[in-house]
Parts: structure tokens; C-alpha cells; sequence
């Protein structure tokens, strides 16, 4: 350990160094004095020069009996040698000449004469405090490098760190001072120096591979859930996979590497576009400990939920919990809100039915009943309750509990419902001795009867009262009540159909089952199959219609927003219609579709309809705007004509092609249009029907699709020999290209000119070089590819199929996204000129436009906003769920 002072003196001087001893000591100096230290029986010459050593300053007295004393000159020389800054203090008056060389160039401090002791010792404080600390670290860095000289130079001997900081300043520092560092300090300073470097490029590797394998890491995390969020989509759990895909998205944001990863970036724009698409449920309720058997919402938008545990609990549409009420002593069978919304009556397995407050107050026990209740309604007026239980027995009630009426309707029961007018009660059961359905005045008089295949698990009345809904085994029918003709509405075979429900206006109804299925049936087709993972037991729309809520086995109610998040936009189109040609005007604000009936409509981007053309017979195949957005050509497969008019309706010609023609293209300057159909000649006509050309193709072959390169010197045709042909405008064939397995059904040039894309029936979508060299194959669809076209920058295709779906493709093959919105084969997609919407149609009378070309920031706030009242419901998944990325907070 190091002492501020090492004090060096004759024995004869001991009283005043026993003086000065005291006045430092009392002033806080550390000081080595030979008998403060040396302990009997030890080497005290070995002591004495361990003692310089560790002193930051050598103080020499000087007296004449210490500058004759060989040991005294010897200290002074020792520690001369070890570099330490002498301080000279005289005692007793000596002559100069007596003072030793080493000595005599030192400026001396005097205790003697008539300078006081006060005085002298002050002035020494000054020459010792002068560059202490340097003189300090001078001692301490010189004993650490001779202690690592004595270890071998041992790495671990060596400074780190701030020690060596401050070993570094003080040499750099060391310039204007004294003592100087000697060779020792140098040398250890430097070894300390390129040890740290060694070390820092050893953490760095160390870090620098930590930090690869955390990044890919990430990178394993953002592909798994990417890759989970396909799997869900896939199976139809468009909810999970949205909430998988959002999570992935949220994480990737907070990832430094993010901007460094194209792929990924773009598989997730993949998997959340396609599951904004297709997304419809918004929320999930949880609340209930057992299985949901009962659901209905009030006239002011509250919903409540009756479970096997005799609870119910009432909800906001929010997801927010208002009341919960343990409401029966066995499994709530139904429950019903009262048309003033401020009442709820529910029925039970233990044989009563329960008249309640909203706020959870019970008002009346109704207990007439001796077997389990099943269904429970009021009247449309509200002054009364039906019922109906297990026995078959019917009971009419008023608000106070008294019987109006008691009958035997079944001989079991299930449900039970009024009409709208109040005039009528239908009844069913769904028993192996009992399949009916029976209609009752209020006075329990039979009116009708209908025998059901399968019976009656559930009633539902249209608003307008014509129309009797019910399901029951595995069959879901609509009743026409005048003459009990059925319609049947389609269902799967070997799954119980669980109920049944009308919107509040009447313009769709949902019917769900017991493998997680619930259809929305809408001008008079399934429109929408949502798919939960549990059995369905109980569904209800909201009273805005916007809402449907179905619940089941696992007690999770479920929110489906019927209008999604307004990414799609659906034309309403026609009953009966079925959709095959579509065309974009080139400003961007017209569409133009084509139908089975032969007629050619105008919309507006937002799907307002502003004309019809009629005139052509059957299936208009293709409809396309000319380049300068004037005129509309149109092709029926049927006449074989090919109508070209302005916009306004006027006639520009009518051209017969003497044939089935399939396909159109105008050249781009507008002057020519091409044709193809069920021949194989290509023909191509003037804008007044003038017959230009014939190019002649294989024989016995059909052309399907035909389309000019965007400079007009080339066109493509797709044959039914599954060839492309390739000509020049003067009908040249300038290659034949093969590769596709059937039918090739549709062409389109690129806009830059660079490429050919295909769609076919092998299921393909091929992208070729605009000389016919396959560059890629892409596969995914399940069925034929109709149609196929590129983006406006020629950087996406877009491909329609029918297997119901369109999908994106980017150039090198990956799939962007997988669009699911049509029921039936979807015939045609194209691009808006701005490349923001994609509009595709379909033989399931949709036109659908979607709105595509989004980056990972708004598919990020779009996911968000859906998710929102779910993350509401549930904070820790907003928790998991965005935990890297707290700008998608709210």
C-alpha cells in the first residue's frame, strides 16, 4: 500500500522528525518512518527500500550527521533510481559543499534560524501537494508494473477499464511534470493497452455473434408466425390469423433489422392483407365458464348470454361486461329481452322461467312448468310470455306471472316463437316420434301443421311474417307460412344444424351448426361462411344489422362484423346474375362488367350503377374500354357479335365475327380490335367493322384469349391445344410457346412491354418473357385460372380462378396475398389504373373491389382497428400483442 511520504533522517535528528512526524500526521499525510514500520527481526534494509517504493514523496533531512551517513545516501540513491521526487529538508545548518550532487540542484526547504516552524511547514505542504496525485499514480502504476513483471507478465496483472483511462491520462498528462514514467510504465501502459484491444475485439465477436443469433432469432419468430397466421387462414380462422399476422407485424417493426429484410417484410404484408380481406370476426367475449346455450340483444344494442351453469351476463357491444346475474339453478335453455329493452326473460332445464330487470333485479319466478324449459319469447307488444317444455306443454304468461293459457302442443318441445303480429305462435320438436311444426292461435287452437324430415330445434319468424325459419337435424329450411312450401338452405350432411335467426329488417338470415359453421343467407344464396373452431349453439343478429353474434360449447361469445373493415367494397348486383366480363376506363372512374344475360353495365368506382346496355344474347365474355376511354366494346359467345359503343349507349358499330367469340383486345393506339373464339383464326377488325386481317392457327383448335403487346407490333393468343401463339401485326407467327398442360385462358402483355403472363386450366399462372422464354410457373390455385393480368407498373399479377379466389403474385413467384370474398368461380380481376384498387367478378353475382396496394404501416393500423374492441376485451393479448411496438398502442 502506498504513503504519501517516505521520510529519510540521521538518528541524531529523531526529535525534529518526530516534530515534522506529528504535524503531518495531524494534517492527514501518510508517512513511512523506518521505526513506525519495521518490526523486529525483519530485513530492515529490505523494508526501508519497500518503503521508498511505495512513497509518493522522498523527504530527505538534512542535517551534518545525515549527509555523512552512508545509509542515508543510500536511501536518497534508492530512490533517485526508482524515480521518486525528492523533497530536501534542512534541520541543522550544513555546509553546502557537504550536500551531495543529487541533493544540491533540489531548492531546500529550512526549518532553521529565524524562519519558524509554522512557516517552513507550510512551505513543505506546498512541495508535497505539488503534483501529489501524479506522483500518486506514478507509484502506483510503477508497483502494478513490477508486480506483473514478477508474474510472467500475466495478462490478469495488466489494467482494464477506467484504471487504464486513467493510466493513459496521466501519461499523455506526464509531459510538463515530474517525475517522468519511466520505460516500466510505458511498457506496461502499452501491454495494458493492447490487451484491452484483444479483449474488446473478443466481446465484439462474442457480441456481434449473440446479436446474429438473436436476429435470427427474431427473424425464426416473425417466419413462425407468419407461417402460423397462413396455417389459420387457410383452415378459415381468418380472426386468428389476422391476430397472429398483427403480432408478427407489431414485433418486426421494433426489430433494428427490419428495413434489412425484404422477404419478411413482404410475407407479412402477405399474410395480413389477405386476412384483412377476409377477416368478419371483431371480438370475443369471455365470461362464461361453460357452454353458451342461450343469446339475444335488446332493441338499444345490449346483448346478453345464458350459459350451463344457470348464468347470464349482459354485455355492451363494446365487449364490456355489464351485469352478471346467477339467474337459474340448472342450464339456461333461451333468453329473450323485452321490446322496451329494460326486461329479460329466460328458461331453464330446473323448470322455471325467470322475468328480470337488466340491472340483474329478478322480478317474478314463473313455476307452472313441471318438466325442463326449452324456448321462451315475448309478444310483440311485450304484455306476454310464451313457453314451452319438455313435456310439449305451451304456456302463455302475463308480465305477473299468471297463466293465459296452458296446452299440449308435442309431445316433447324445443322451441317456441311468436309471429310478428302477435296473432300466432309456432312451435316445433326434433324428436324420433315428434318432427313438427305447428302453428297456434292465442287461444291454443291448431291452425297448421308441417310435418318437418327432421324435425324443429329452433324457430325464428321473418319480420314481415310470410316466412317461418327453422333447423333441425342436419336440415335449415325457410317456411312460406300461406301455403307451408319449403325452401330448403344449404347444409352440411352429418352436422346438427343449431339455430336459426332473422336480421331486423329482414334482408339476410344466419344459421348455424354443430361443427362450428355459421352462413349468412342473402338474396337467396349463402353470401358468408364464418367458421369457428367449436360447435355453435346459439346466434343473434344486432338491431342495426351490422352485428352478428353466435356462441357455443366453449362460452366464448363471438363478434362477426358482417361489412368488414372496408378494404372490400361489393356492387350490389342482380338476382341471377352471374359476372364474366370487366374492364376499368383508363381515367380510372368507370367500370364496365359483362353478364349471363347479356347485358353491359356501367358503375362508378364506389359501385353505383349509372347505365345499362342491352342488345347481345347470352354470356357477354369480354367487355374492354378503348385507350382513350371513348368507347366500350362488348362479346357475346353466344351471337358471336362484338358491340362497340360510346359511353353514352350510342352505337359505333356491330361487328359479327360469324362465330363464338370469346375474347377482345384493342390495339393501343384504338384503332383496331382483335378477336378470337371458337376457331382457330385470329381476326382483326377495324373500329367500324371492317375485317382487316385473319391469322390463321393450328387446326382443329380453339382460340380462348387473345391481347396486343403494349406497342402494338405483336399479339398473343391462348389456344386450346395448350400453346401460345405468338404473331406480328402483318400475322406472322413468330413463335409457338409451350408449357402449360390445358386450355390456356387468358393473355396479357405487360404495360413496360417486358413480359407475357398466362392463366390456364392446368391450375397455372406463367410469367414469360415477352419472346415466349418461361420465367416462372406459379401454382396455388385449386382449379382452372380463368384470368390473369398485370399491375399498371407491370410489377404484380393478379389471377382469378375457380376455386373461388384471387390471388397476387409478385414477379418472382412469391404469393402476396390470397383474396377469399366470392362464392362461385370468379371470371375476371383487373387493375385500376392507379393501381389502388383491384376489382374482380364472379358467377356468384359479385362485383368486388378491393383495395390492395397497401404497405405494412396501414395493413398495421387497419389490423389494429379491427382489433381494437378485442384488445379492449382482452388487455393482456393488446399486451403480448404489442409489446414491441407501443406506437400501435392506443
Amino acid at each position: 500500500m502506498s504513503t504519501d511520504i517516505f521520510i529519510s533522517y540521521s538518528r541524531r535528528d529523531k526529535a525534529f522528525v518526530r516534530a515534522l512526524f506529528s504535524a503531518l500526521n495531524k494534517l492527514n499525510r501518510t508517512i513511512w518512518v523506518d521505526w513506525e514500520d519495521i518490526a523486529p527481526a525483519v530485513d530492515w534494509r529490505k523494508n526501508i527500500y519497500k518503503g521508498i517504493e511505495h512513497g509518493n514523496k522522498f523527504i530527505f533531512v538534512i542535517s551534518p550527521d545525515s549527509v555523512a551517513s552512508s545509509y542515508c545516501l543510500d536511501e536518497v540513491n534508492y530512490a533517485i533510481k526508482h524515480g521518486k521526487q525528492l523533497v530536501p529538508v534542512l534541520c541543522r545548518e550544513t555546509s553546502s559543499t557537504q550536500l551531495p550532487l543529487e541533493l544540491a540542484k533540489f531548492q531546500i526547504i529550512s526549518f532553521c534560524g529565524d524562519i519558524s516552524f509554522e512557516s517552513a511547514l507550510e512551505k513543505l505542504l506546498e512541495a508535497i501537494d505539488t503534483d501529489l496525485e501524479h506522483a500518486q499514480v506514478y507509484t502506483r502504476l510503477k508497483l502494478r508494473a513490477e508486480e506483473w513483471g514478477r508474474n510472467n507478465q500475466h495478462e490478469s496483472f495488466l489494467l482494464r477499464g477506467t484504471e487504464l483511462a486513467t493510466a493513459e491520462q496521466w501519461l499523455l498528462d506526464s509531459t510538463s511534470k515530474k517525475p517522468k514514467p519511466s520505460e516500466i510504465h510505458k511498457d506496461y501502459i502499452t501491454a495494458s493497452q493492447d490487451m484491452q484491444r484483444k479483449e474488446n475485439n473478443r466481446w465484439k465477436e462474442l457480441y456481434d455473434e449473440a446479436q446474429k443469433r438473436r436476429t435470427e432469432a427474431e427473424k425464426s419468430e416473425i417466419r413462425a408466425l407468419c407461417k402460423s397466421s397462413e396455417a389459420l387462414f387457410e383452415s378459415g380462422q381468418y380472426f386468428d390469423a389476422l391476430f397472429e399476422g398483427f403480432k408478427a407485424g407489431a414485433d418486426f417493426k421494433g426489430f433494428e433489422w427490419s428495413e434489412s429484410e425484404p422477404k419478411i417484410y413482404n410475407q407479412l404484408v402477405s399474410v395480413l392483407q389477405q386476412a384483412n380481406y377476409s377477416v368478419r370476426e371483431c371480438n370475443r367475449l369471455v365470461g362464461h365458464a361453460t357452454a353458451v346455450s342461450g343469446l339475444s340483444f335488446s332493441l338499444d344494442g345490449k346483448l346478453a348470454s345464458g350459459d350451463n351453469d344457470g348464468i347470464i351476463n349482459i354485455w355492451n357491444v363494446d365487449g364490456s361486461l355489464i351485469q352478471t346475474i346467477e339467474a337459474h339453478a340448472d342450464c339456461i335453455n333461451s333468453i329473450a329481452f323485452h321490446p322496451n329493452s329494460q326486461l329479460l326473460a329466460s328458461s331453464s332445464e330446473d323448470c322455471t322461467v325467470k322475468l328480470w330487470k337488466v340491472d340483474g333485479t329478478l322480478i317474478d319466478t314463473f313455476t307452472e312448468h313441471s318438466s325442463d324449459v326449452g324456448g321462451v319469447c315475448f309478444s310483440p307488444d311485450g304484455t306476454m310470455i310464451a313457453s314451452i317444455d319438455d313435456d310439449g306443454v305451451i304456456k302463455l304468461w302475463q308480465l305477473d306471472g299468471t297463466v293465459l293459457q296452458s296446452f299440449k302442443g308435442h309431445e316433447f318441445g324445443n322451441d317456441i316463437c311468436f309471429s310478428p303480429d302477435g296473432k300466432l305462435l309456432a312451435s316445433g320438436v326434433s324428436r324420433p316420434s315428434d318432427t313438427t311444426l305447428k302453428l297456434w292461435d292465442l287461444d291454443g287452437n291448431l291452425k297448421k301443421e308441417l310435418e318437418l324430415e327432421r324435425g324443429v330445434q329452433r324457430l325464428s319468424f321473418h319480420p314481415e311474417g310470410k316466412i317461418l325459419a327453422a333447423v333441425g337435424g342436419s336440415n335449415a329450411v325457410l317456411i312460406q307460412i300461406d301455403d307451408l312450401s319449403i325452401t330448403e338452405l344449404p347444409t352440411e350432411k352429418w352436422q346438427i344444424a343449431s339455430d336459426i335467426c332473422f336480421s331486423l329488417d329482414g334482408s339476410a338470415a344466419a344459421y348455424s351448426d354443430s361443427d362450428g359453421n355459421l352462413k349468412l343467407w342473402k338474396n337467396n344464396t349463402v353470401t358468408r361462411v364464418f367458421r369457428q373452431n367449436c360447435s355453435i349453439n346459439s346466434t343473434c343478429f344486432s338491431p342495426d344489422g351490422s352485428l352478428l353474434v353466435s356462441a357455443g360449447i366453449d362460452g366464448i361469445l363471438r363478434l362477426w362484423r358482417l361489412d368488414g373493415n372496408g378494404l372490400t367494397k361489393i356492387f350490389d348486383g342482380y338476382e341471377g346474375q352471374s359476372f364474366y366480363g370487366l374492364s376499368f376506363n383508363p381515367d380510372g372512374n368507370t367500370v364496365a362488367t359483362g353478364d349471363n344475360e347479356g347485358t353491359v353495365r356501367l358503375w362508378n368506382r364506389n359501385g353505383d350503377p349509372l347505365k345499362i346496355f342491352d342488345g347481345q344474347q347470352g354470356i357477354v365474355e369480354k367487355v374492354q374500354f378503348s385507350p382513350d376511354g371513348q368507347k366500350l366494346a362488348s362479346t357475346s359467345a353466344s351471337d358471336g357479335t362484338i358491340f362497340i359503343r360510346k359511353l353514352d349507349g350510342i352505337l359505333v358499330s356491330k361487328i359479327d365475327t360469324e362465330g363464338r367469340t370469346w375474347d377482345i383486345s384493342f390495339s393501343p393506339n384504338g384503332e383496331f380490335i382483335a378477336s378470337v373464339g371458337a376457331d382457330n383464326v385470329i381476326k382483326i377488325w377495324r373500329i367500324d367493322g371492317t375485317l382487316v386481317k385473319t391469322f390463321q392457327g393450328d387446326e382443329n383448335q380453339y382460340n380462348y384469349s387473345v391481347c396486343f403487346s403494349s406497342n402494338g407490333r405483336n399479339i398473343a393468343a391462348g389456344t386450346s391445344s395448350r400453346k401460345i401463339h405468338l404473331w406480328d401485326i402483318n400475322g406472322t407467327l413468330l413463335k409457338t410457346v409451350k408449357g402449360h398442360a390445358r386450355a390456356v385462358m387468358s393473355v396479357n402483355f405487360s404495360a413496360d412491354g417486358q413480359y407475357l403472363v398466362s392463366g390456364c386450366r392446368d391450375n397455372t399462372v406463367k410469367l414469360w418473357s415477352q419472346d415466349g422464354e418461361l420465367i416462372k410457373t406459379f401454382r396455388g390455385h385449386s382449379n382452372f385460372v380463368y384470368c390473369a393480368r398485370f399491375s399498371p407498373d407491370s410489377q404484380v399479377i393478379a389471377s382469378a380462378s375457380f376455386d373461388k379466389t384471387v390471388k397476387l403474385w409478385r414477379l418472382d413467384g412469391s404469393l402476396i396475398a390470397t383474396l377469399r370474398g366470392h362464392n362461385d368461380a370468379v371470371m375476371h380481376v383487373e387493375f385500376s389504373p392507379d393501381s389502388q384498387t383491384l376489382i374482380s367478378v364472379g358467377r356468384d353475382n359479385k362485383i368486388i373491389a378491393w383495395e390492395w396496394n397497401l404497405g405494412l404501416d396501414r395493413l398495421l393500423e387497419y389490423s389494429r382497428d379491427w382489433l381494437q374492441y378485442y384488445f379492449q376485451s382482452n388487455p393482456q393479448e393488446n399486451l403480448e400483442a404489442t409489446s414491441k411496438d407501443t406506437l400501435l398502442q392506443r
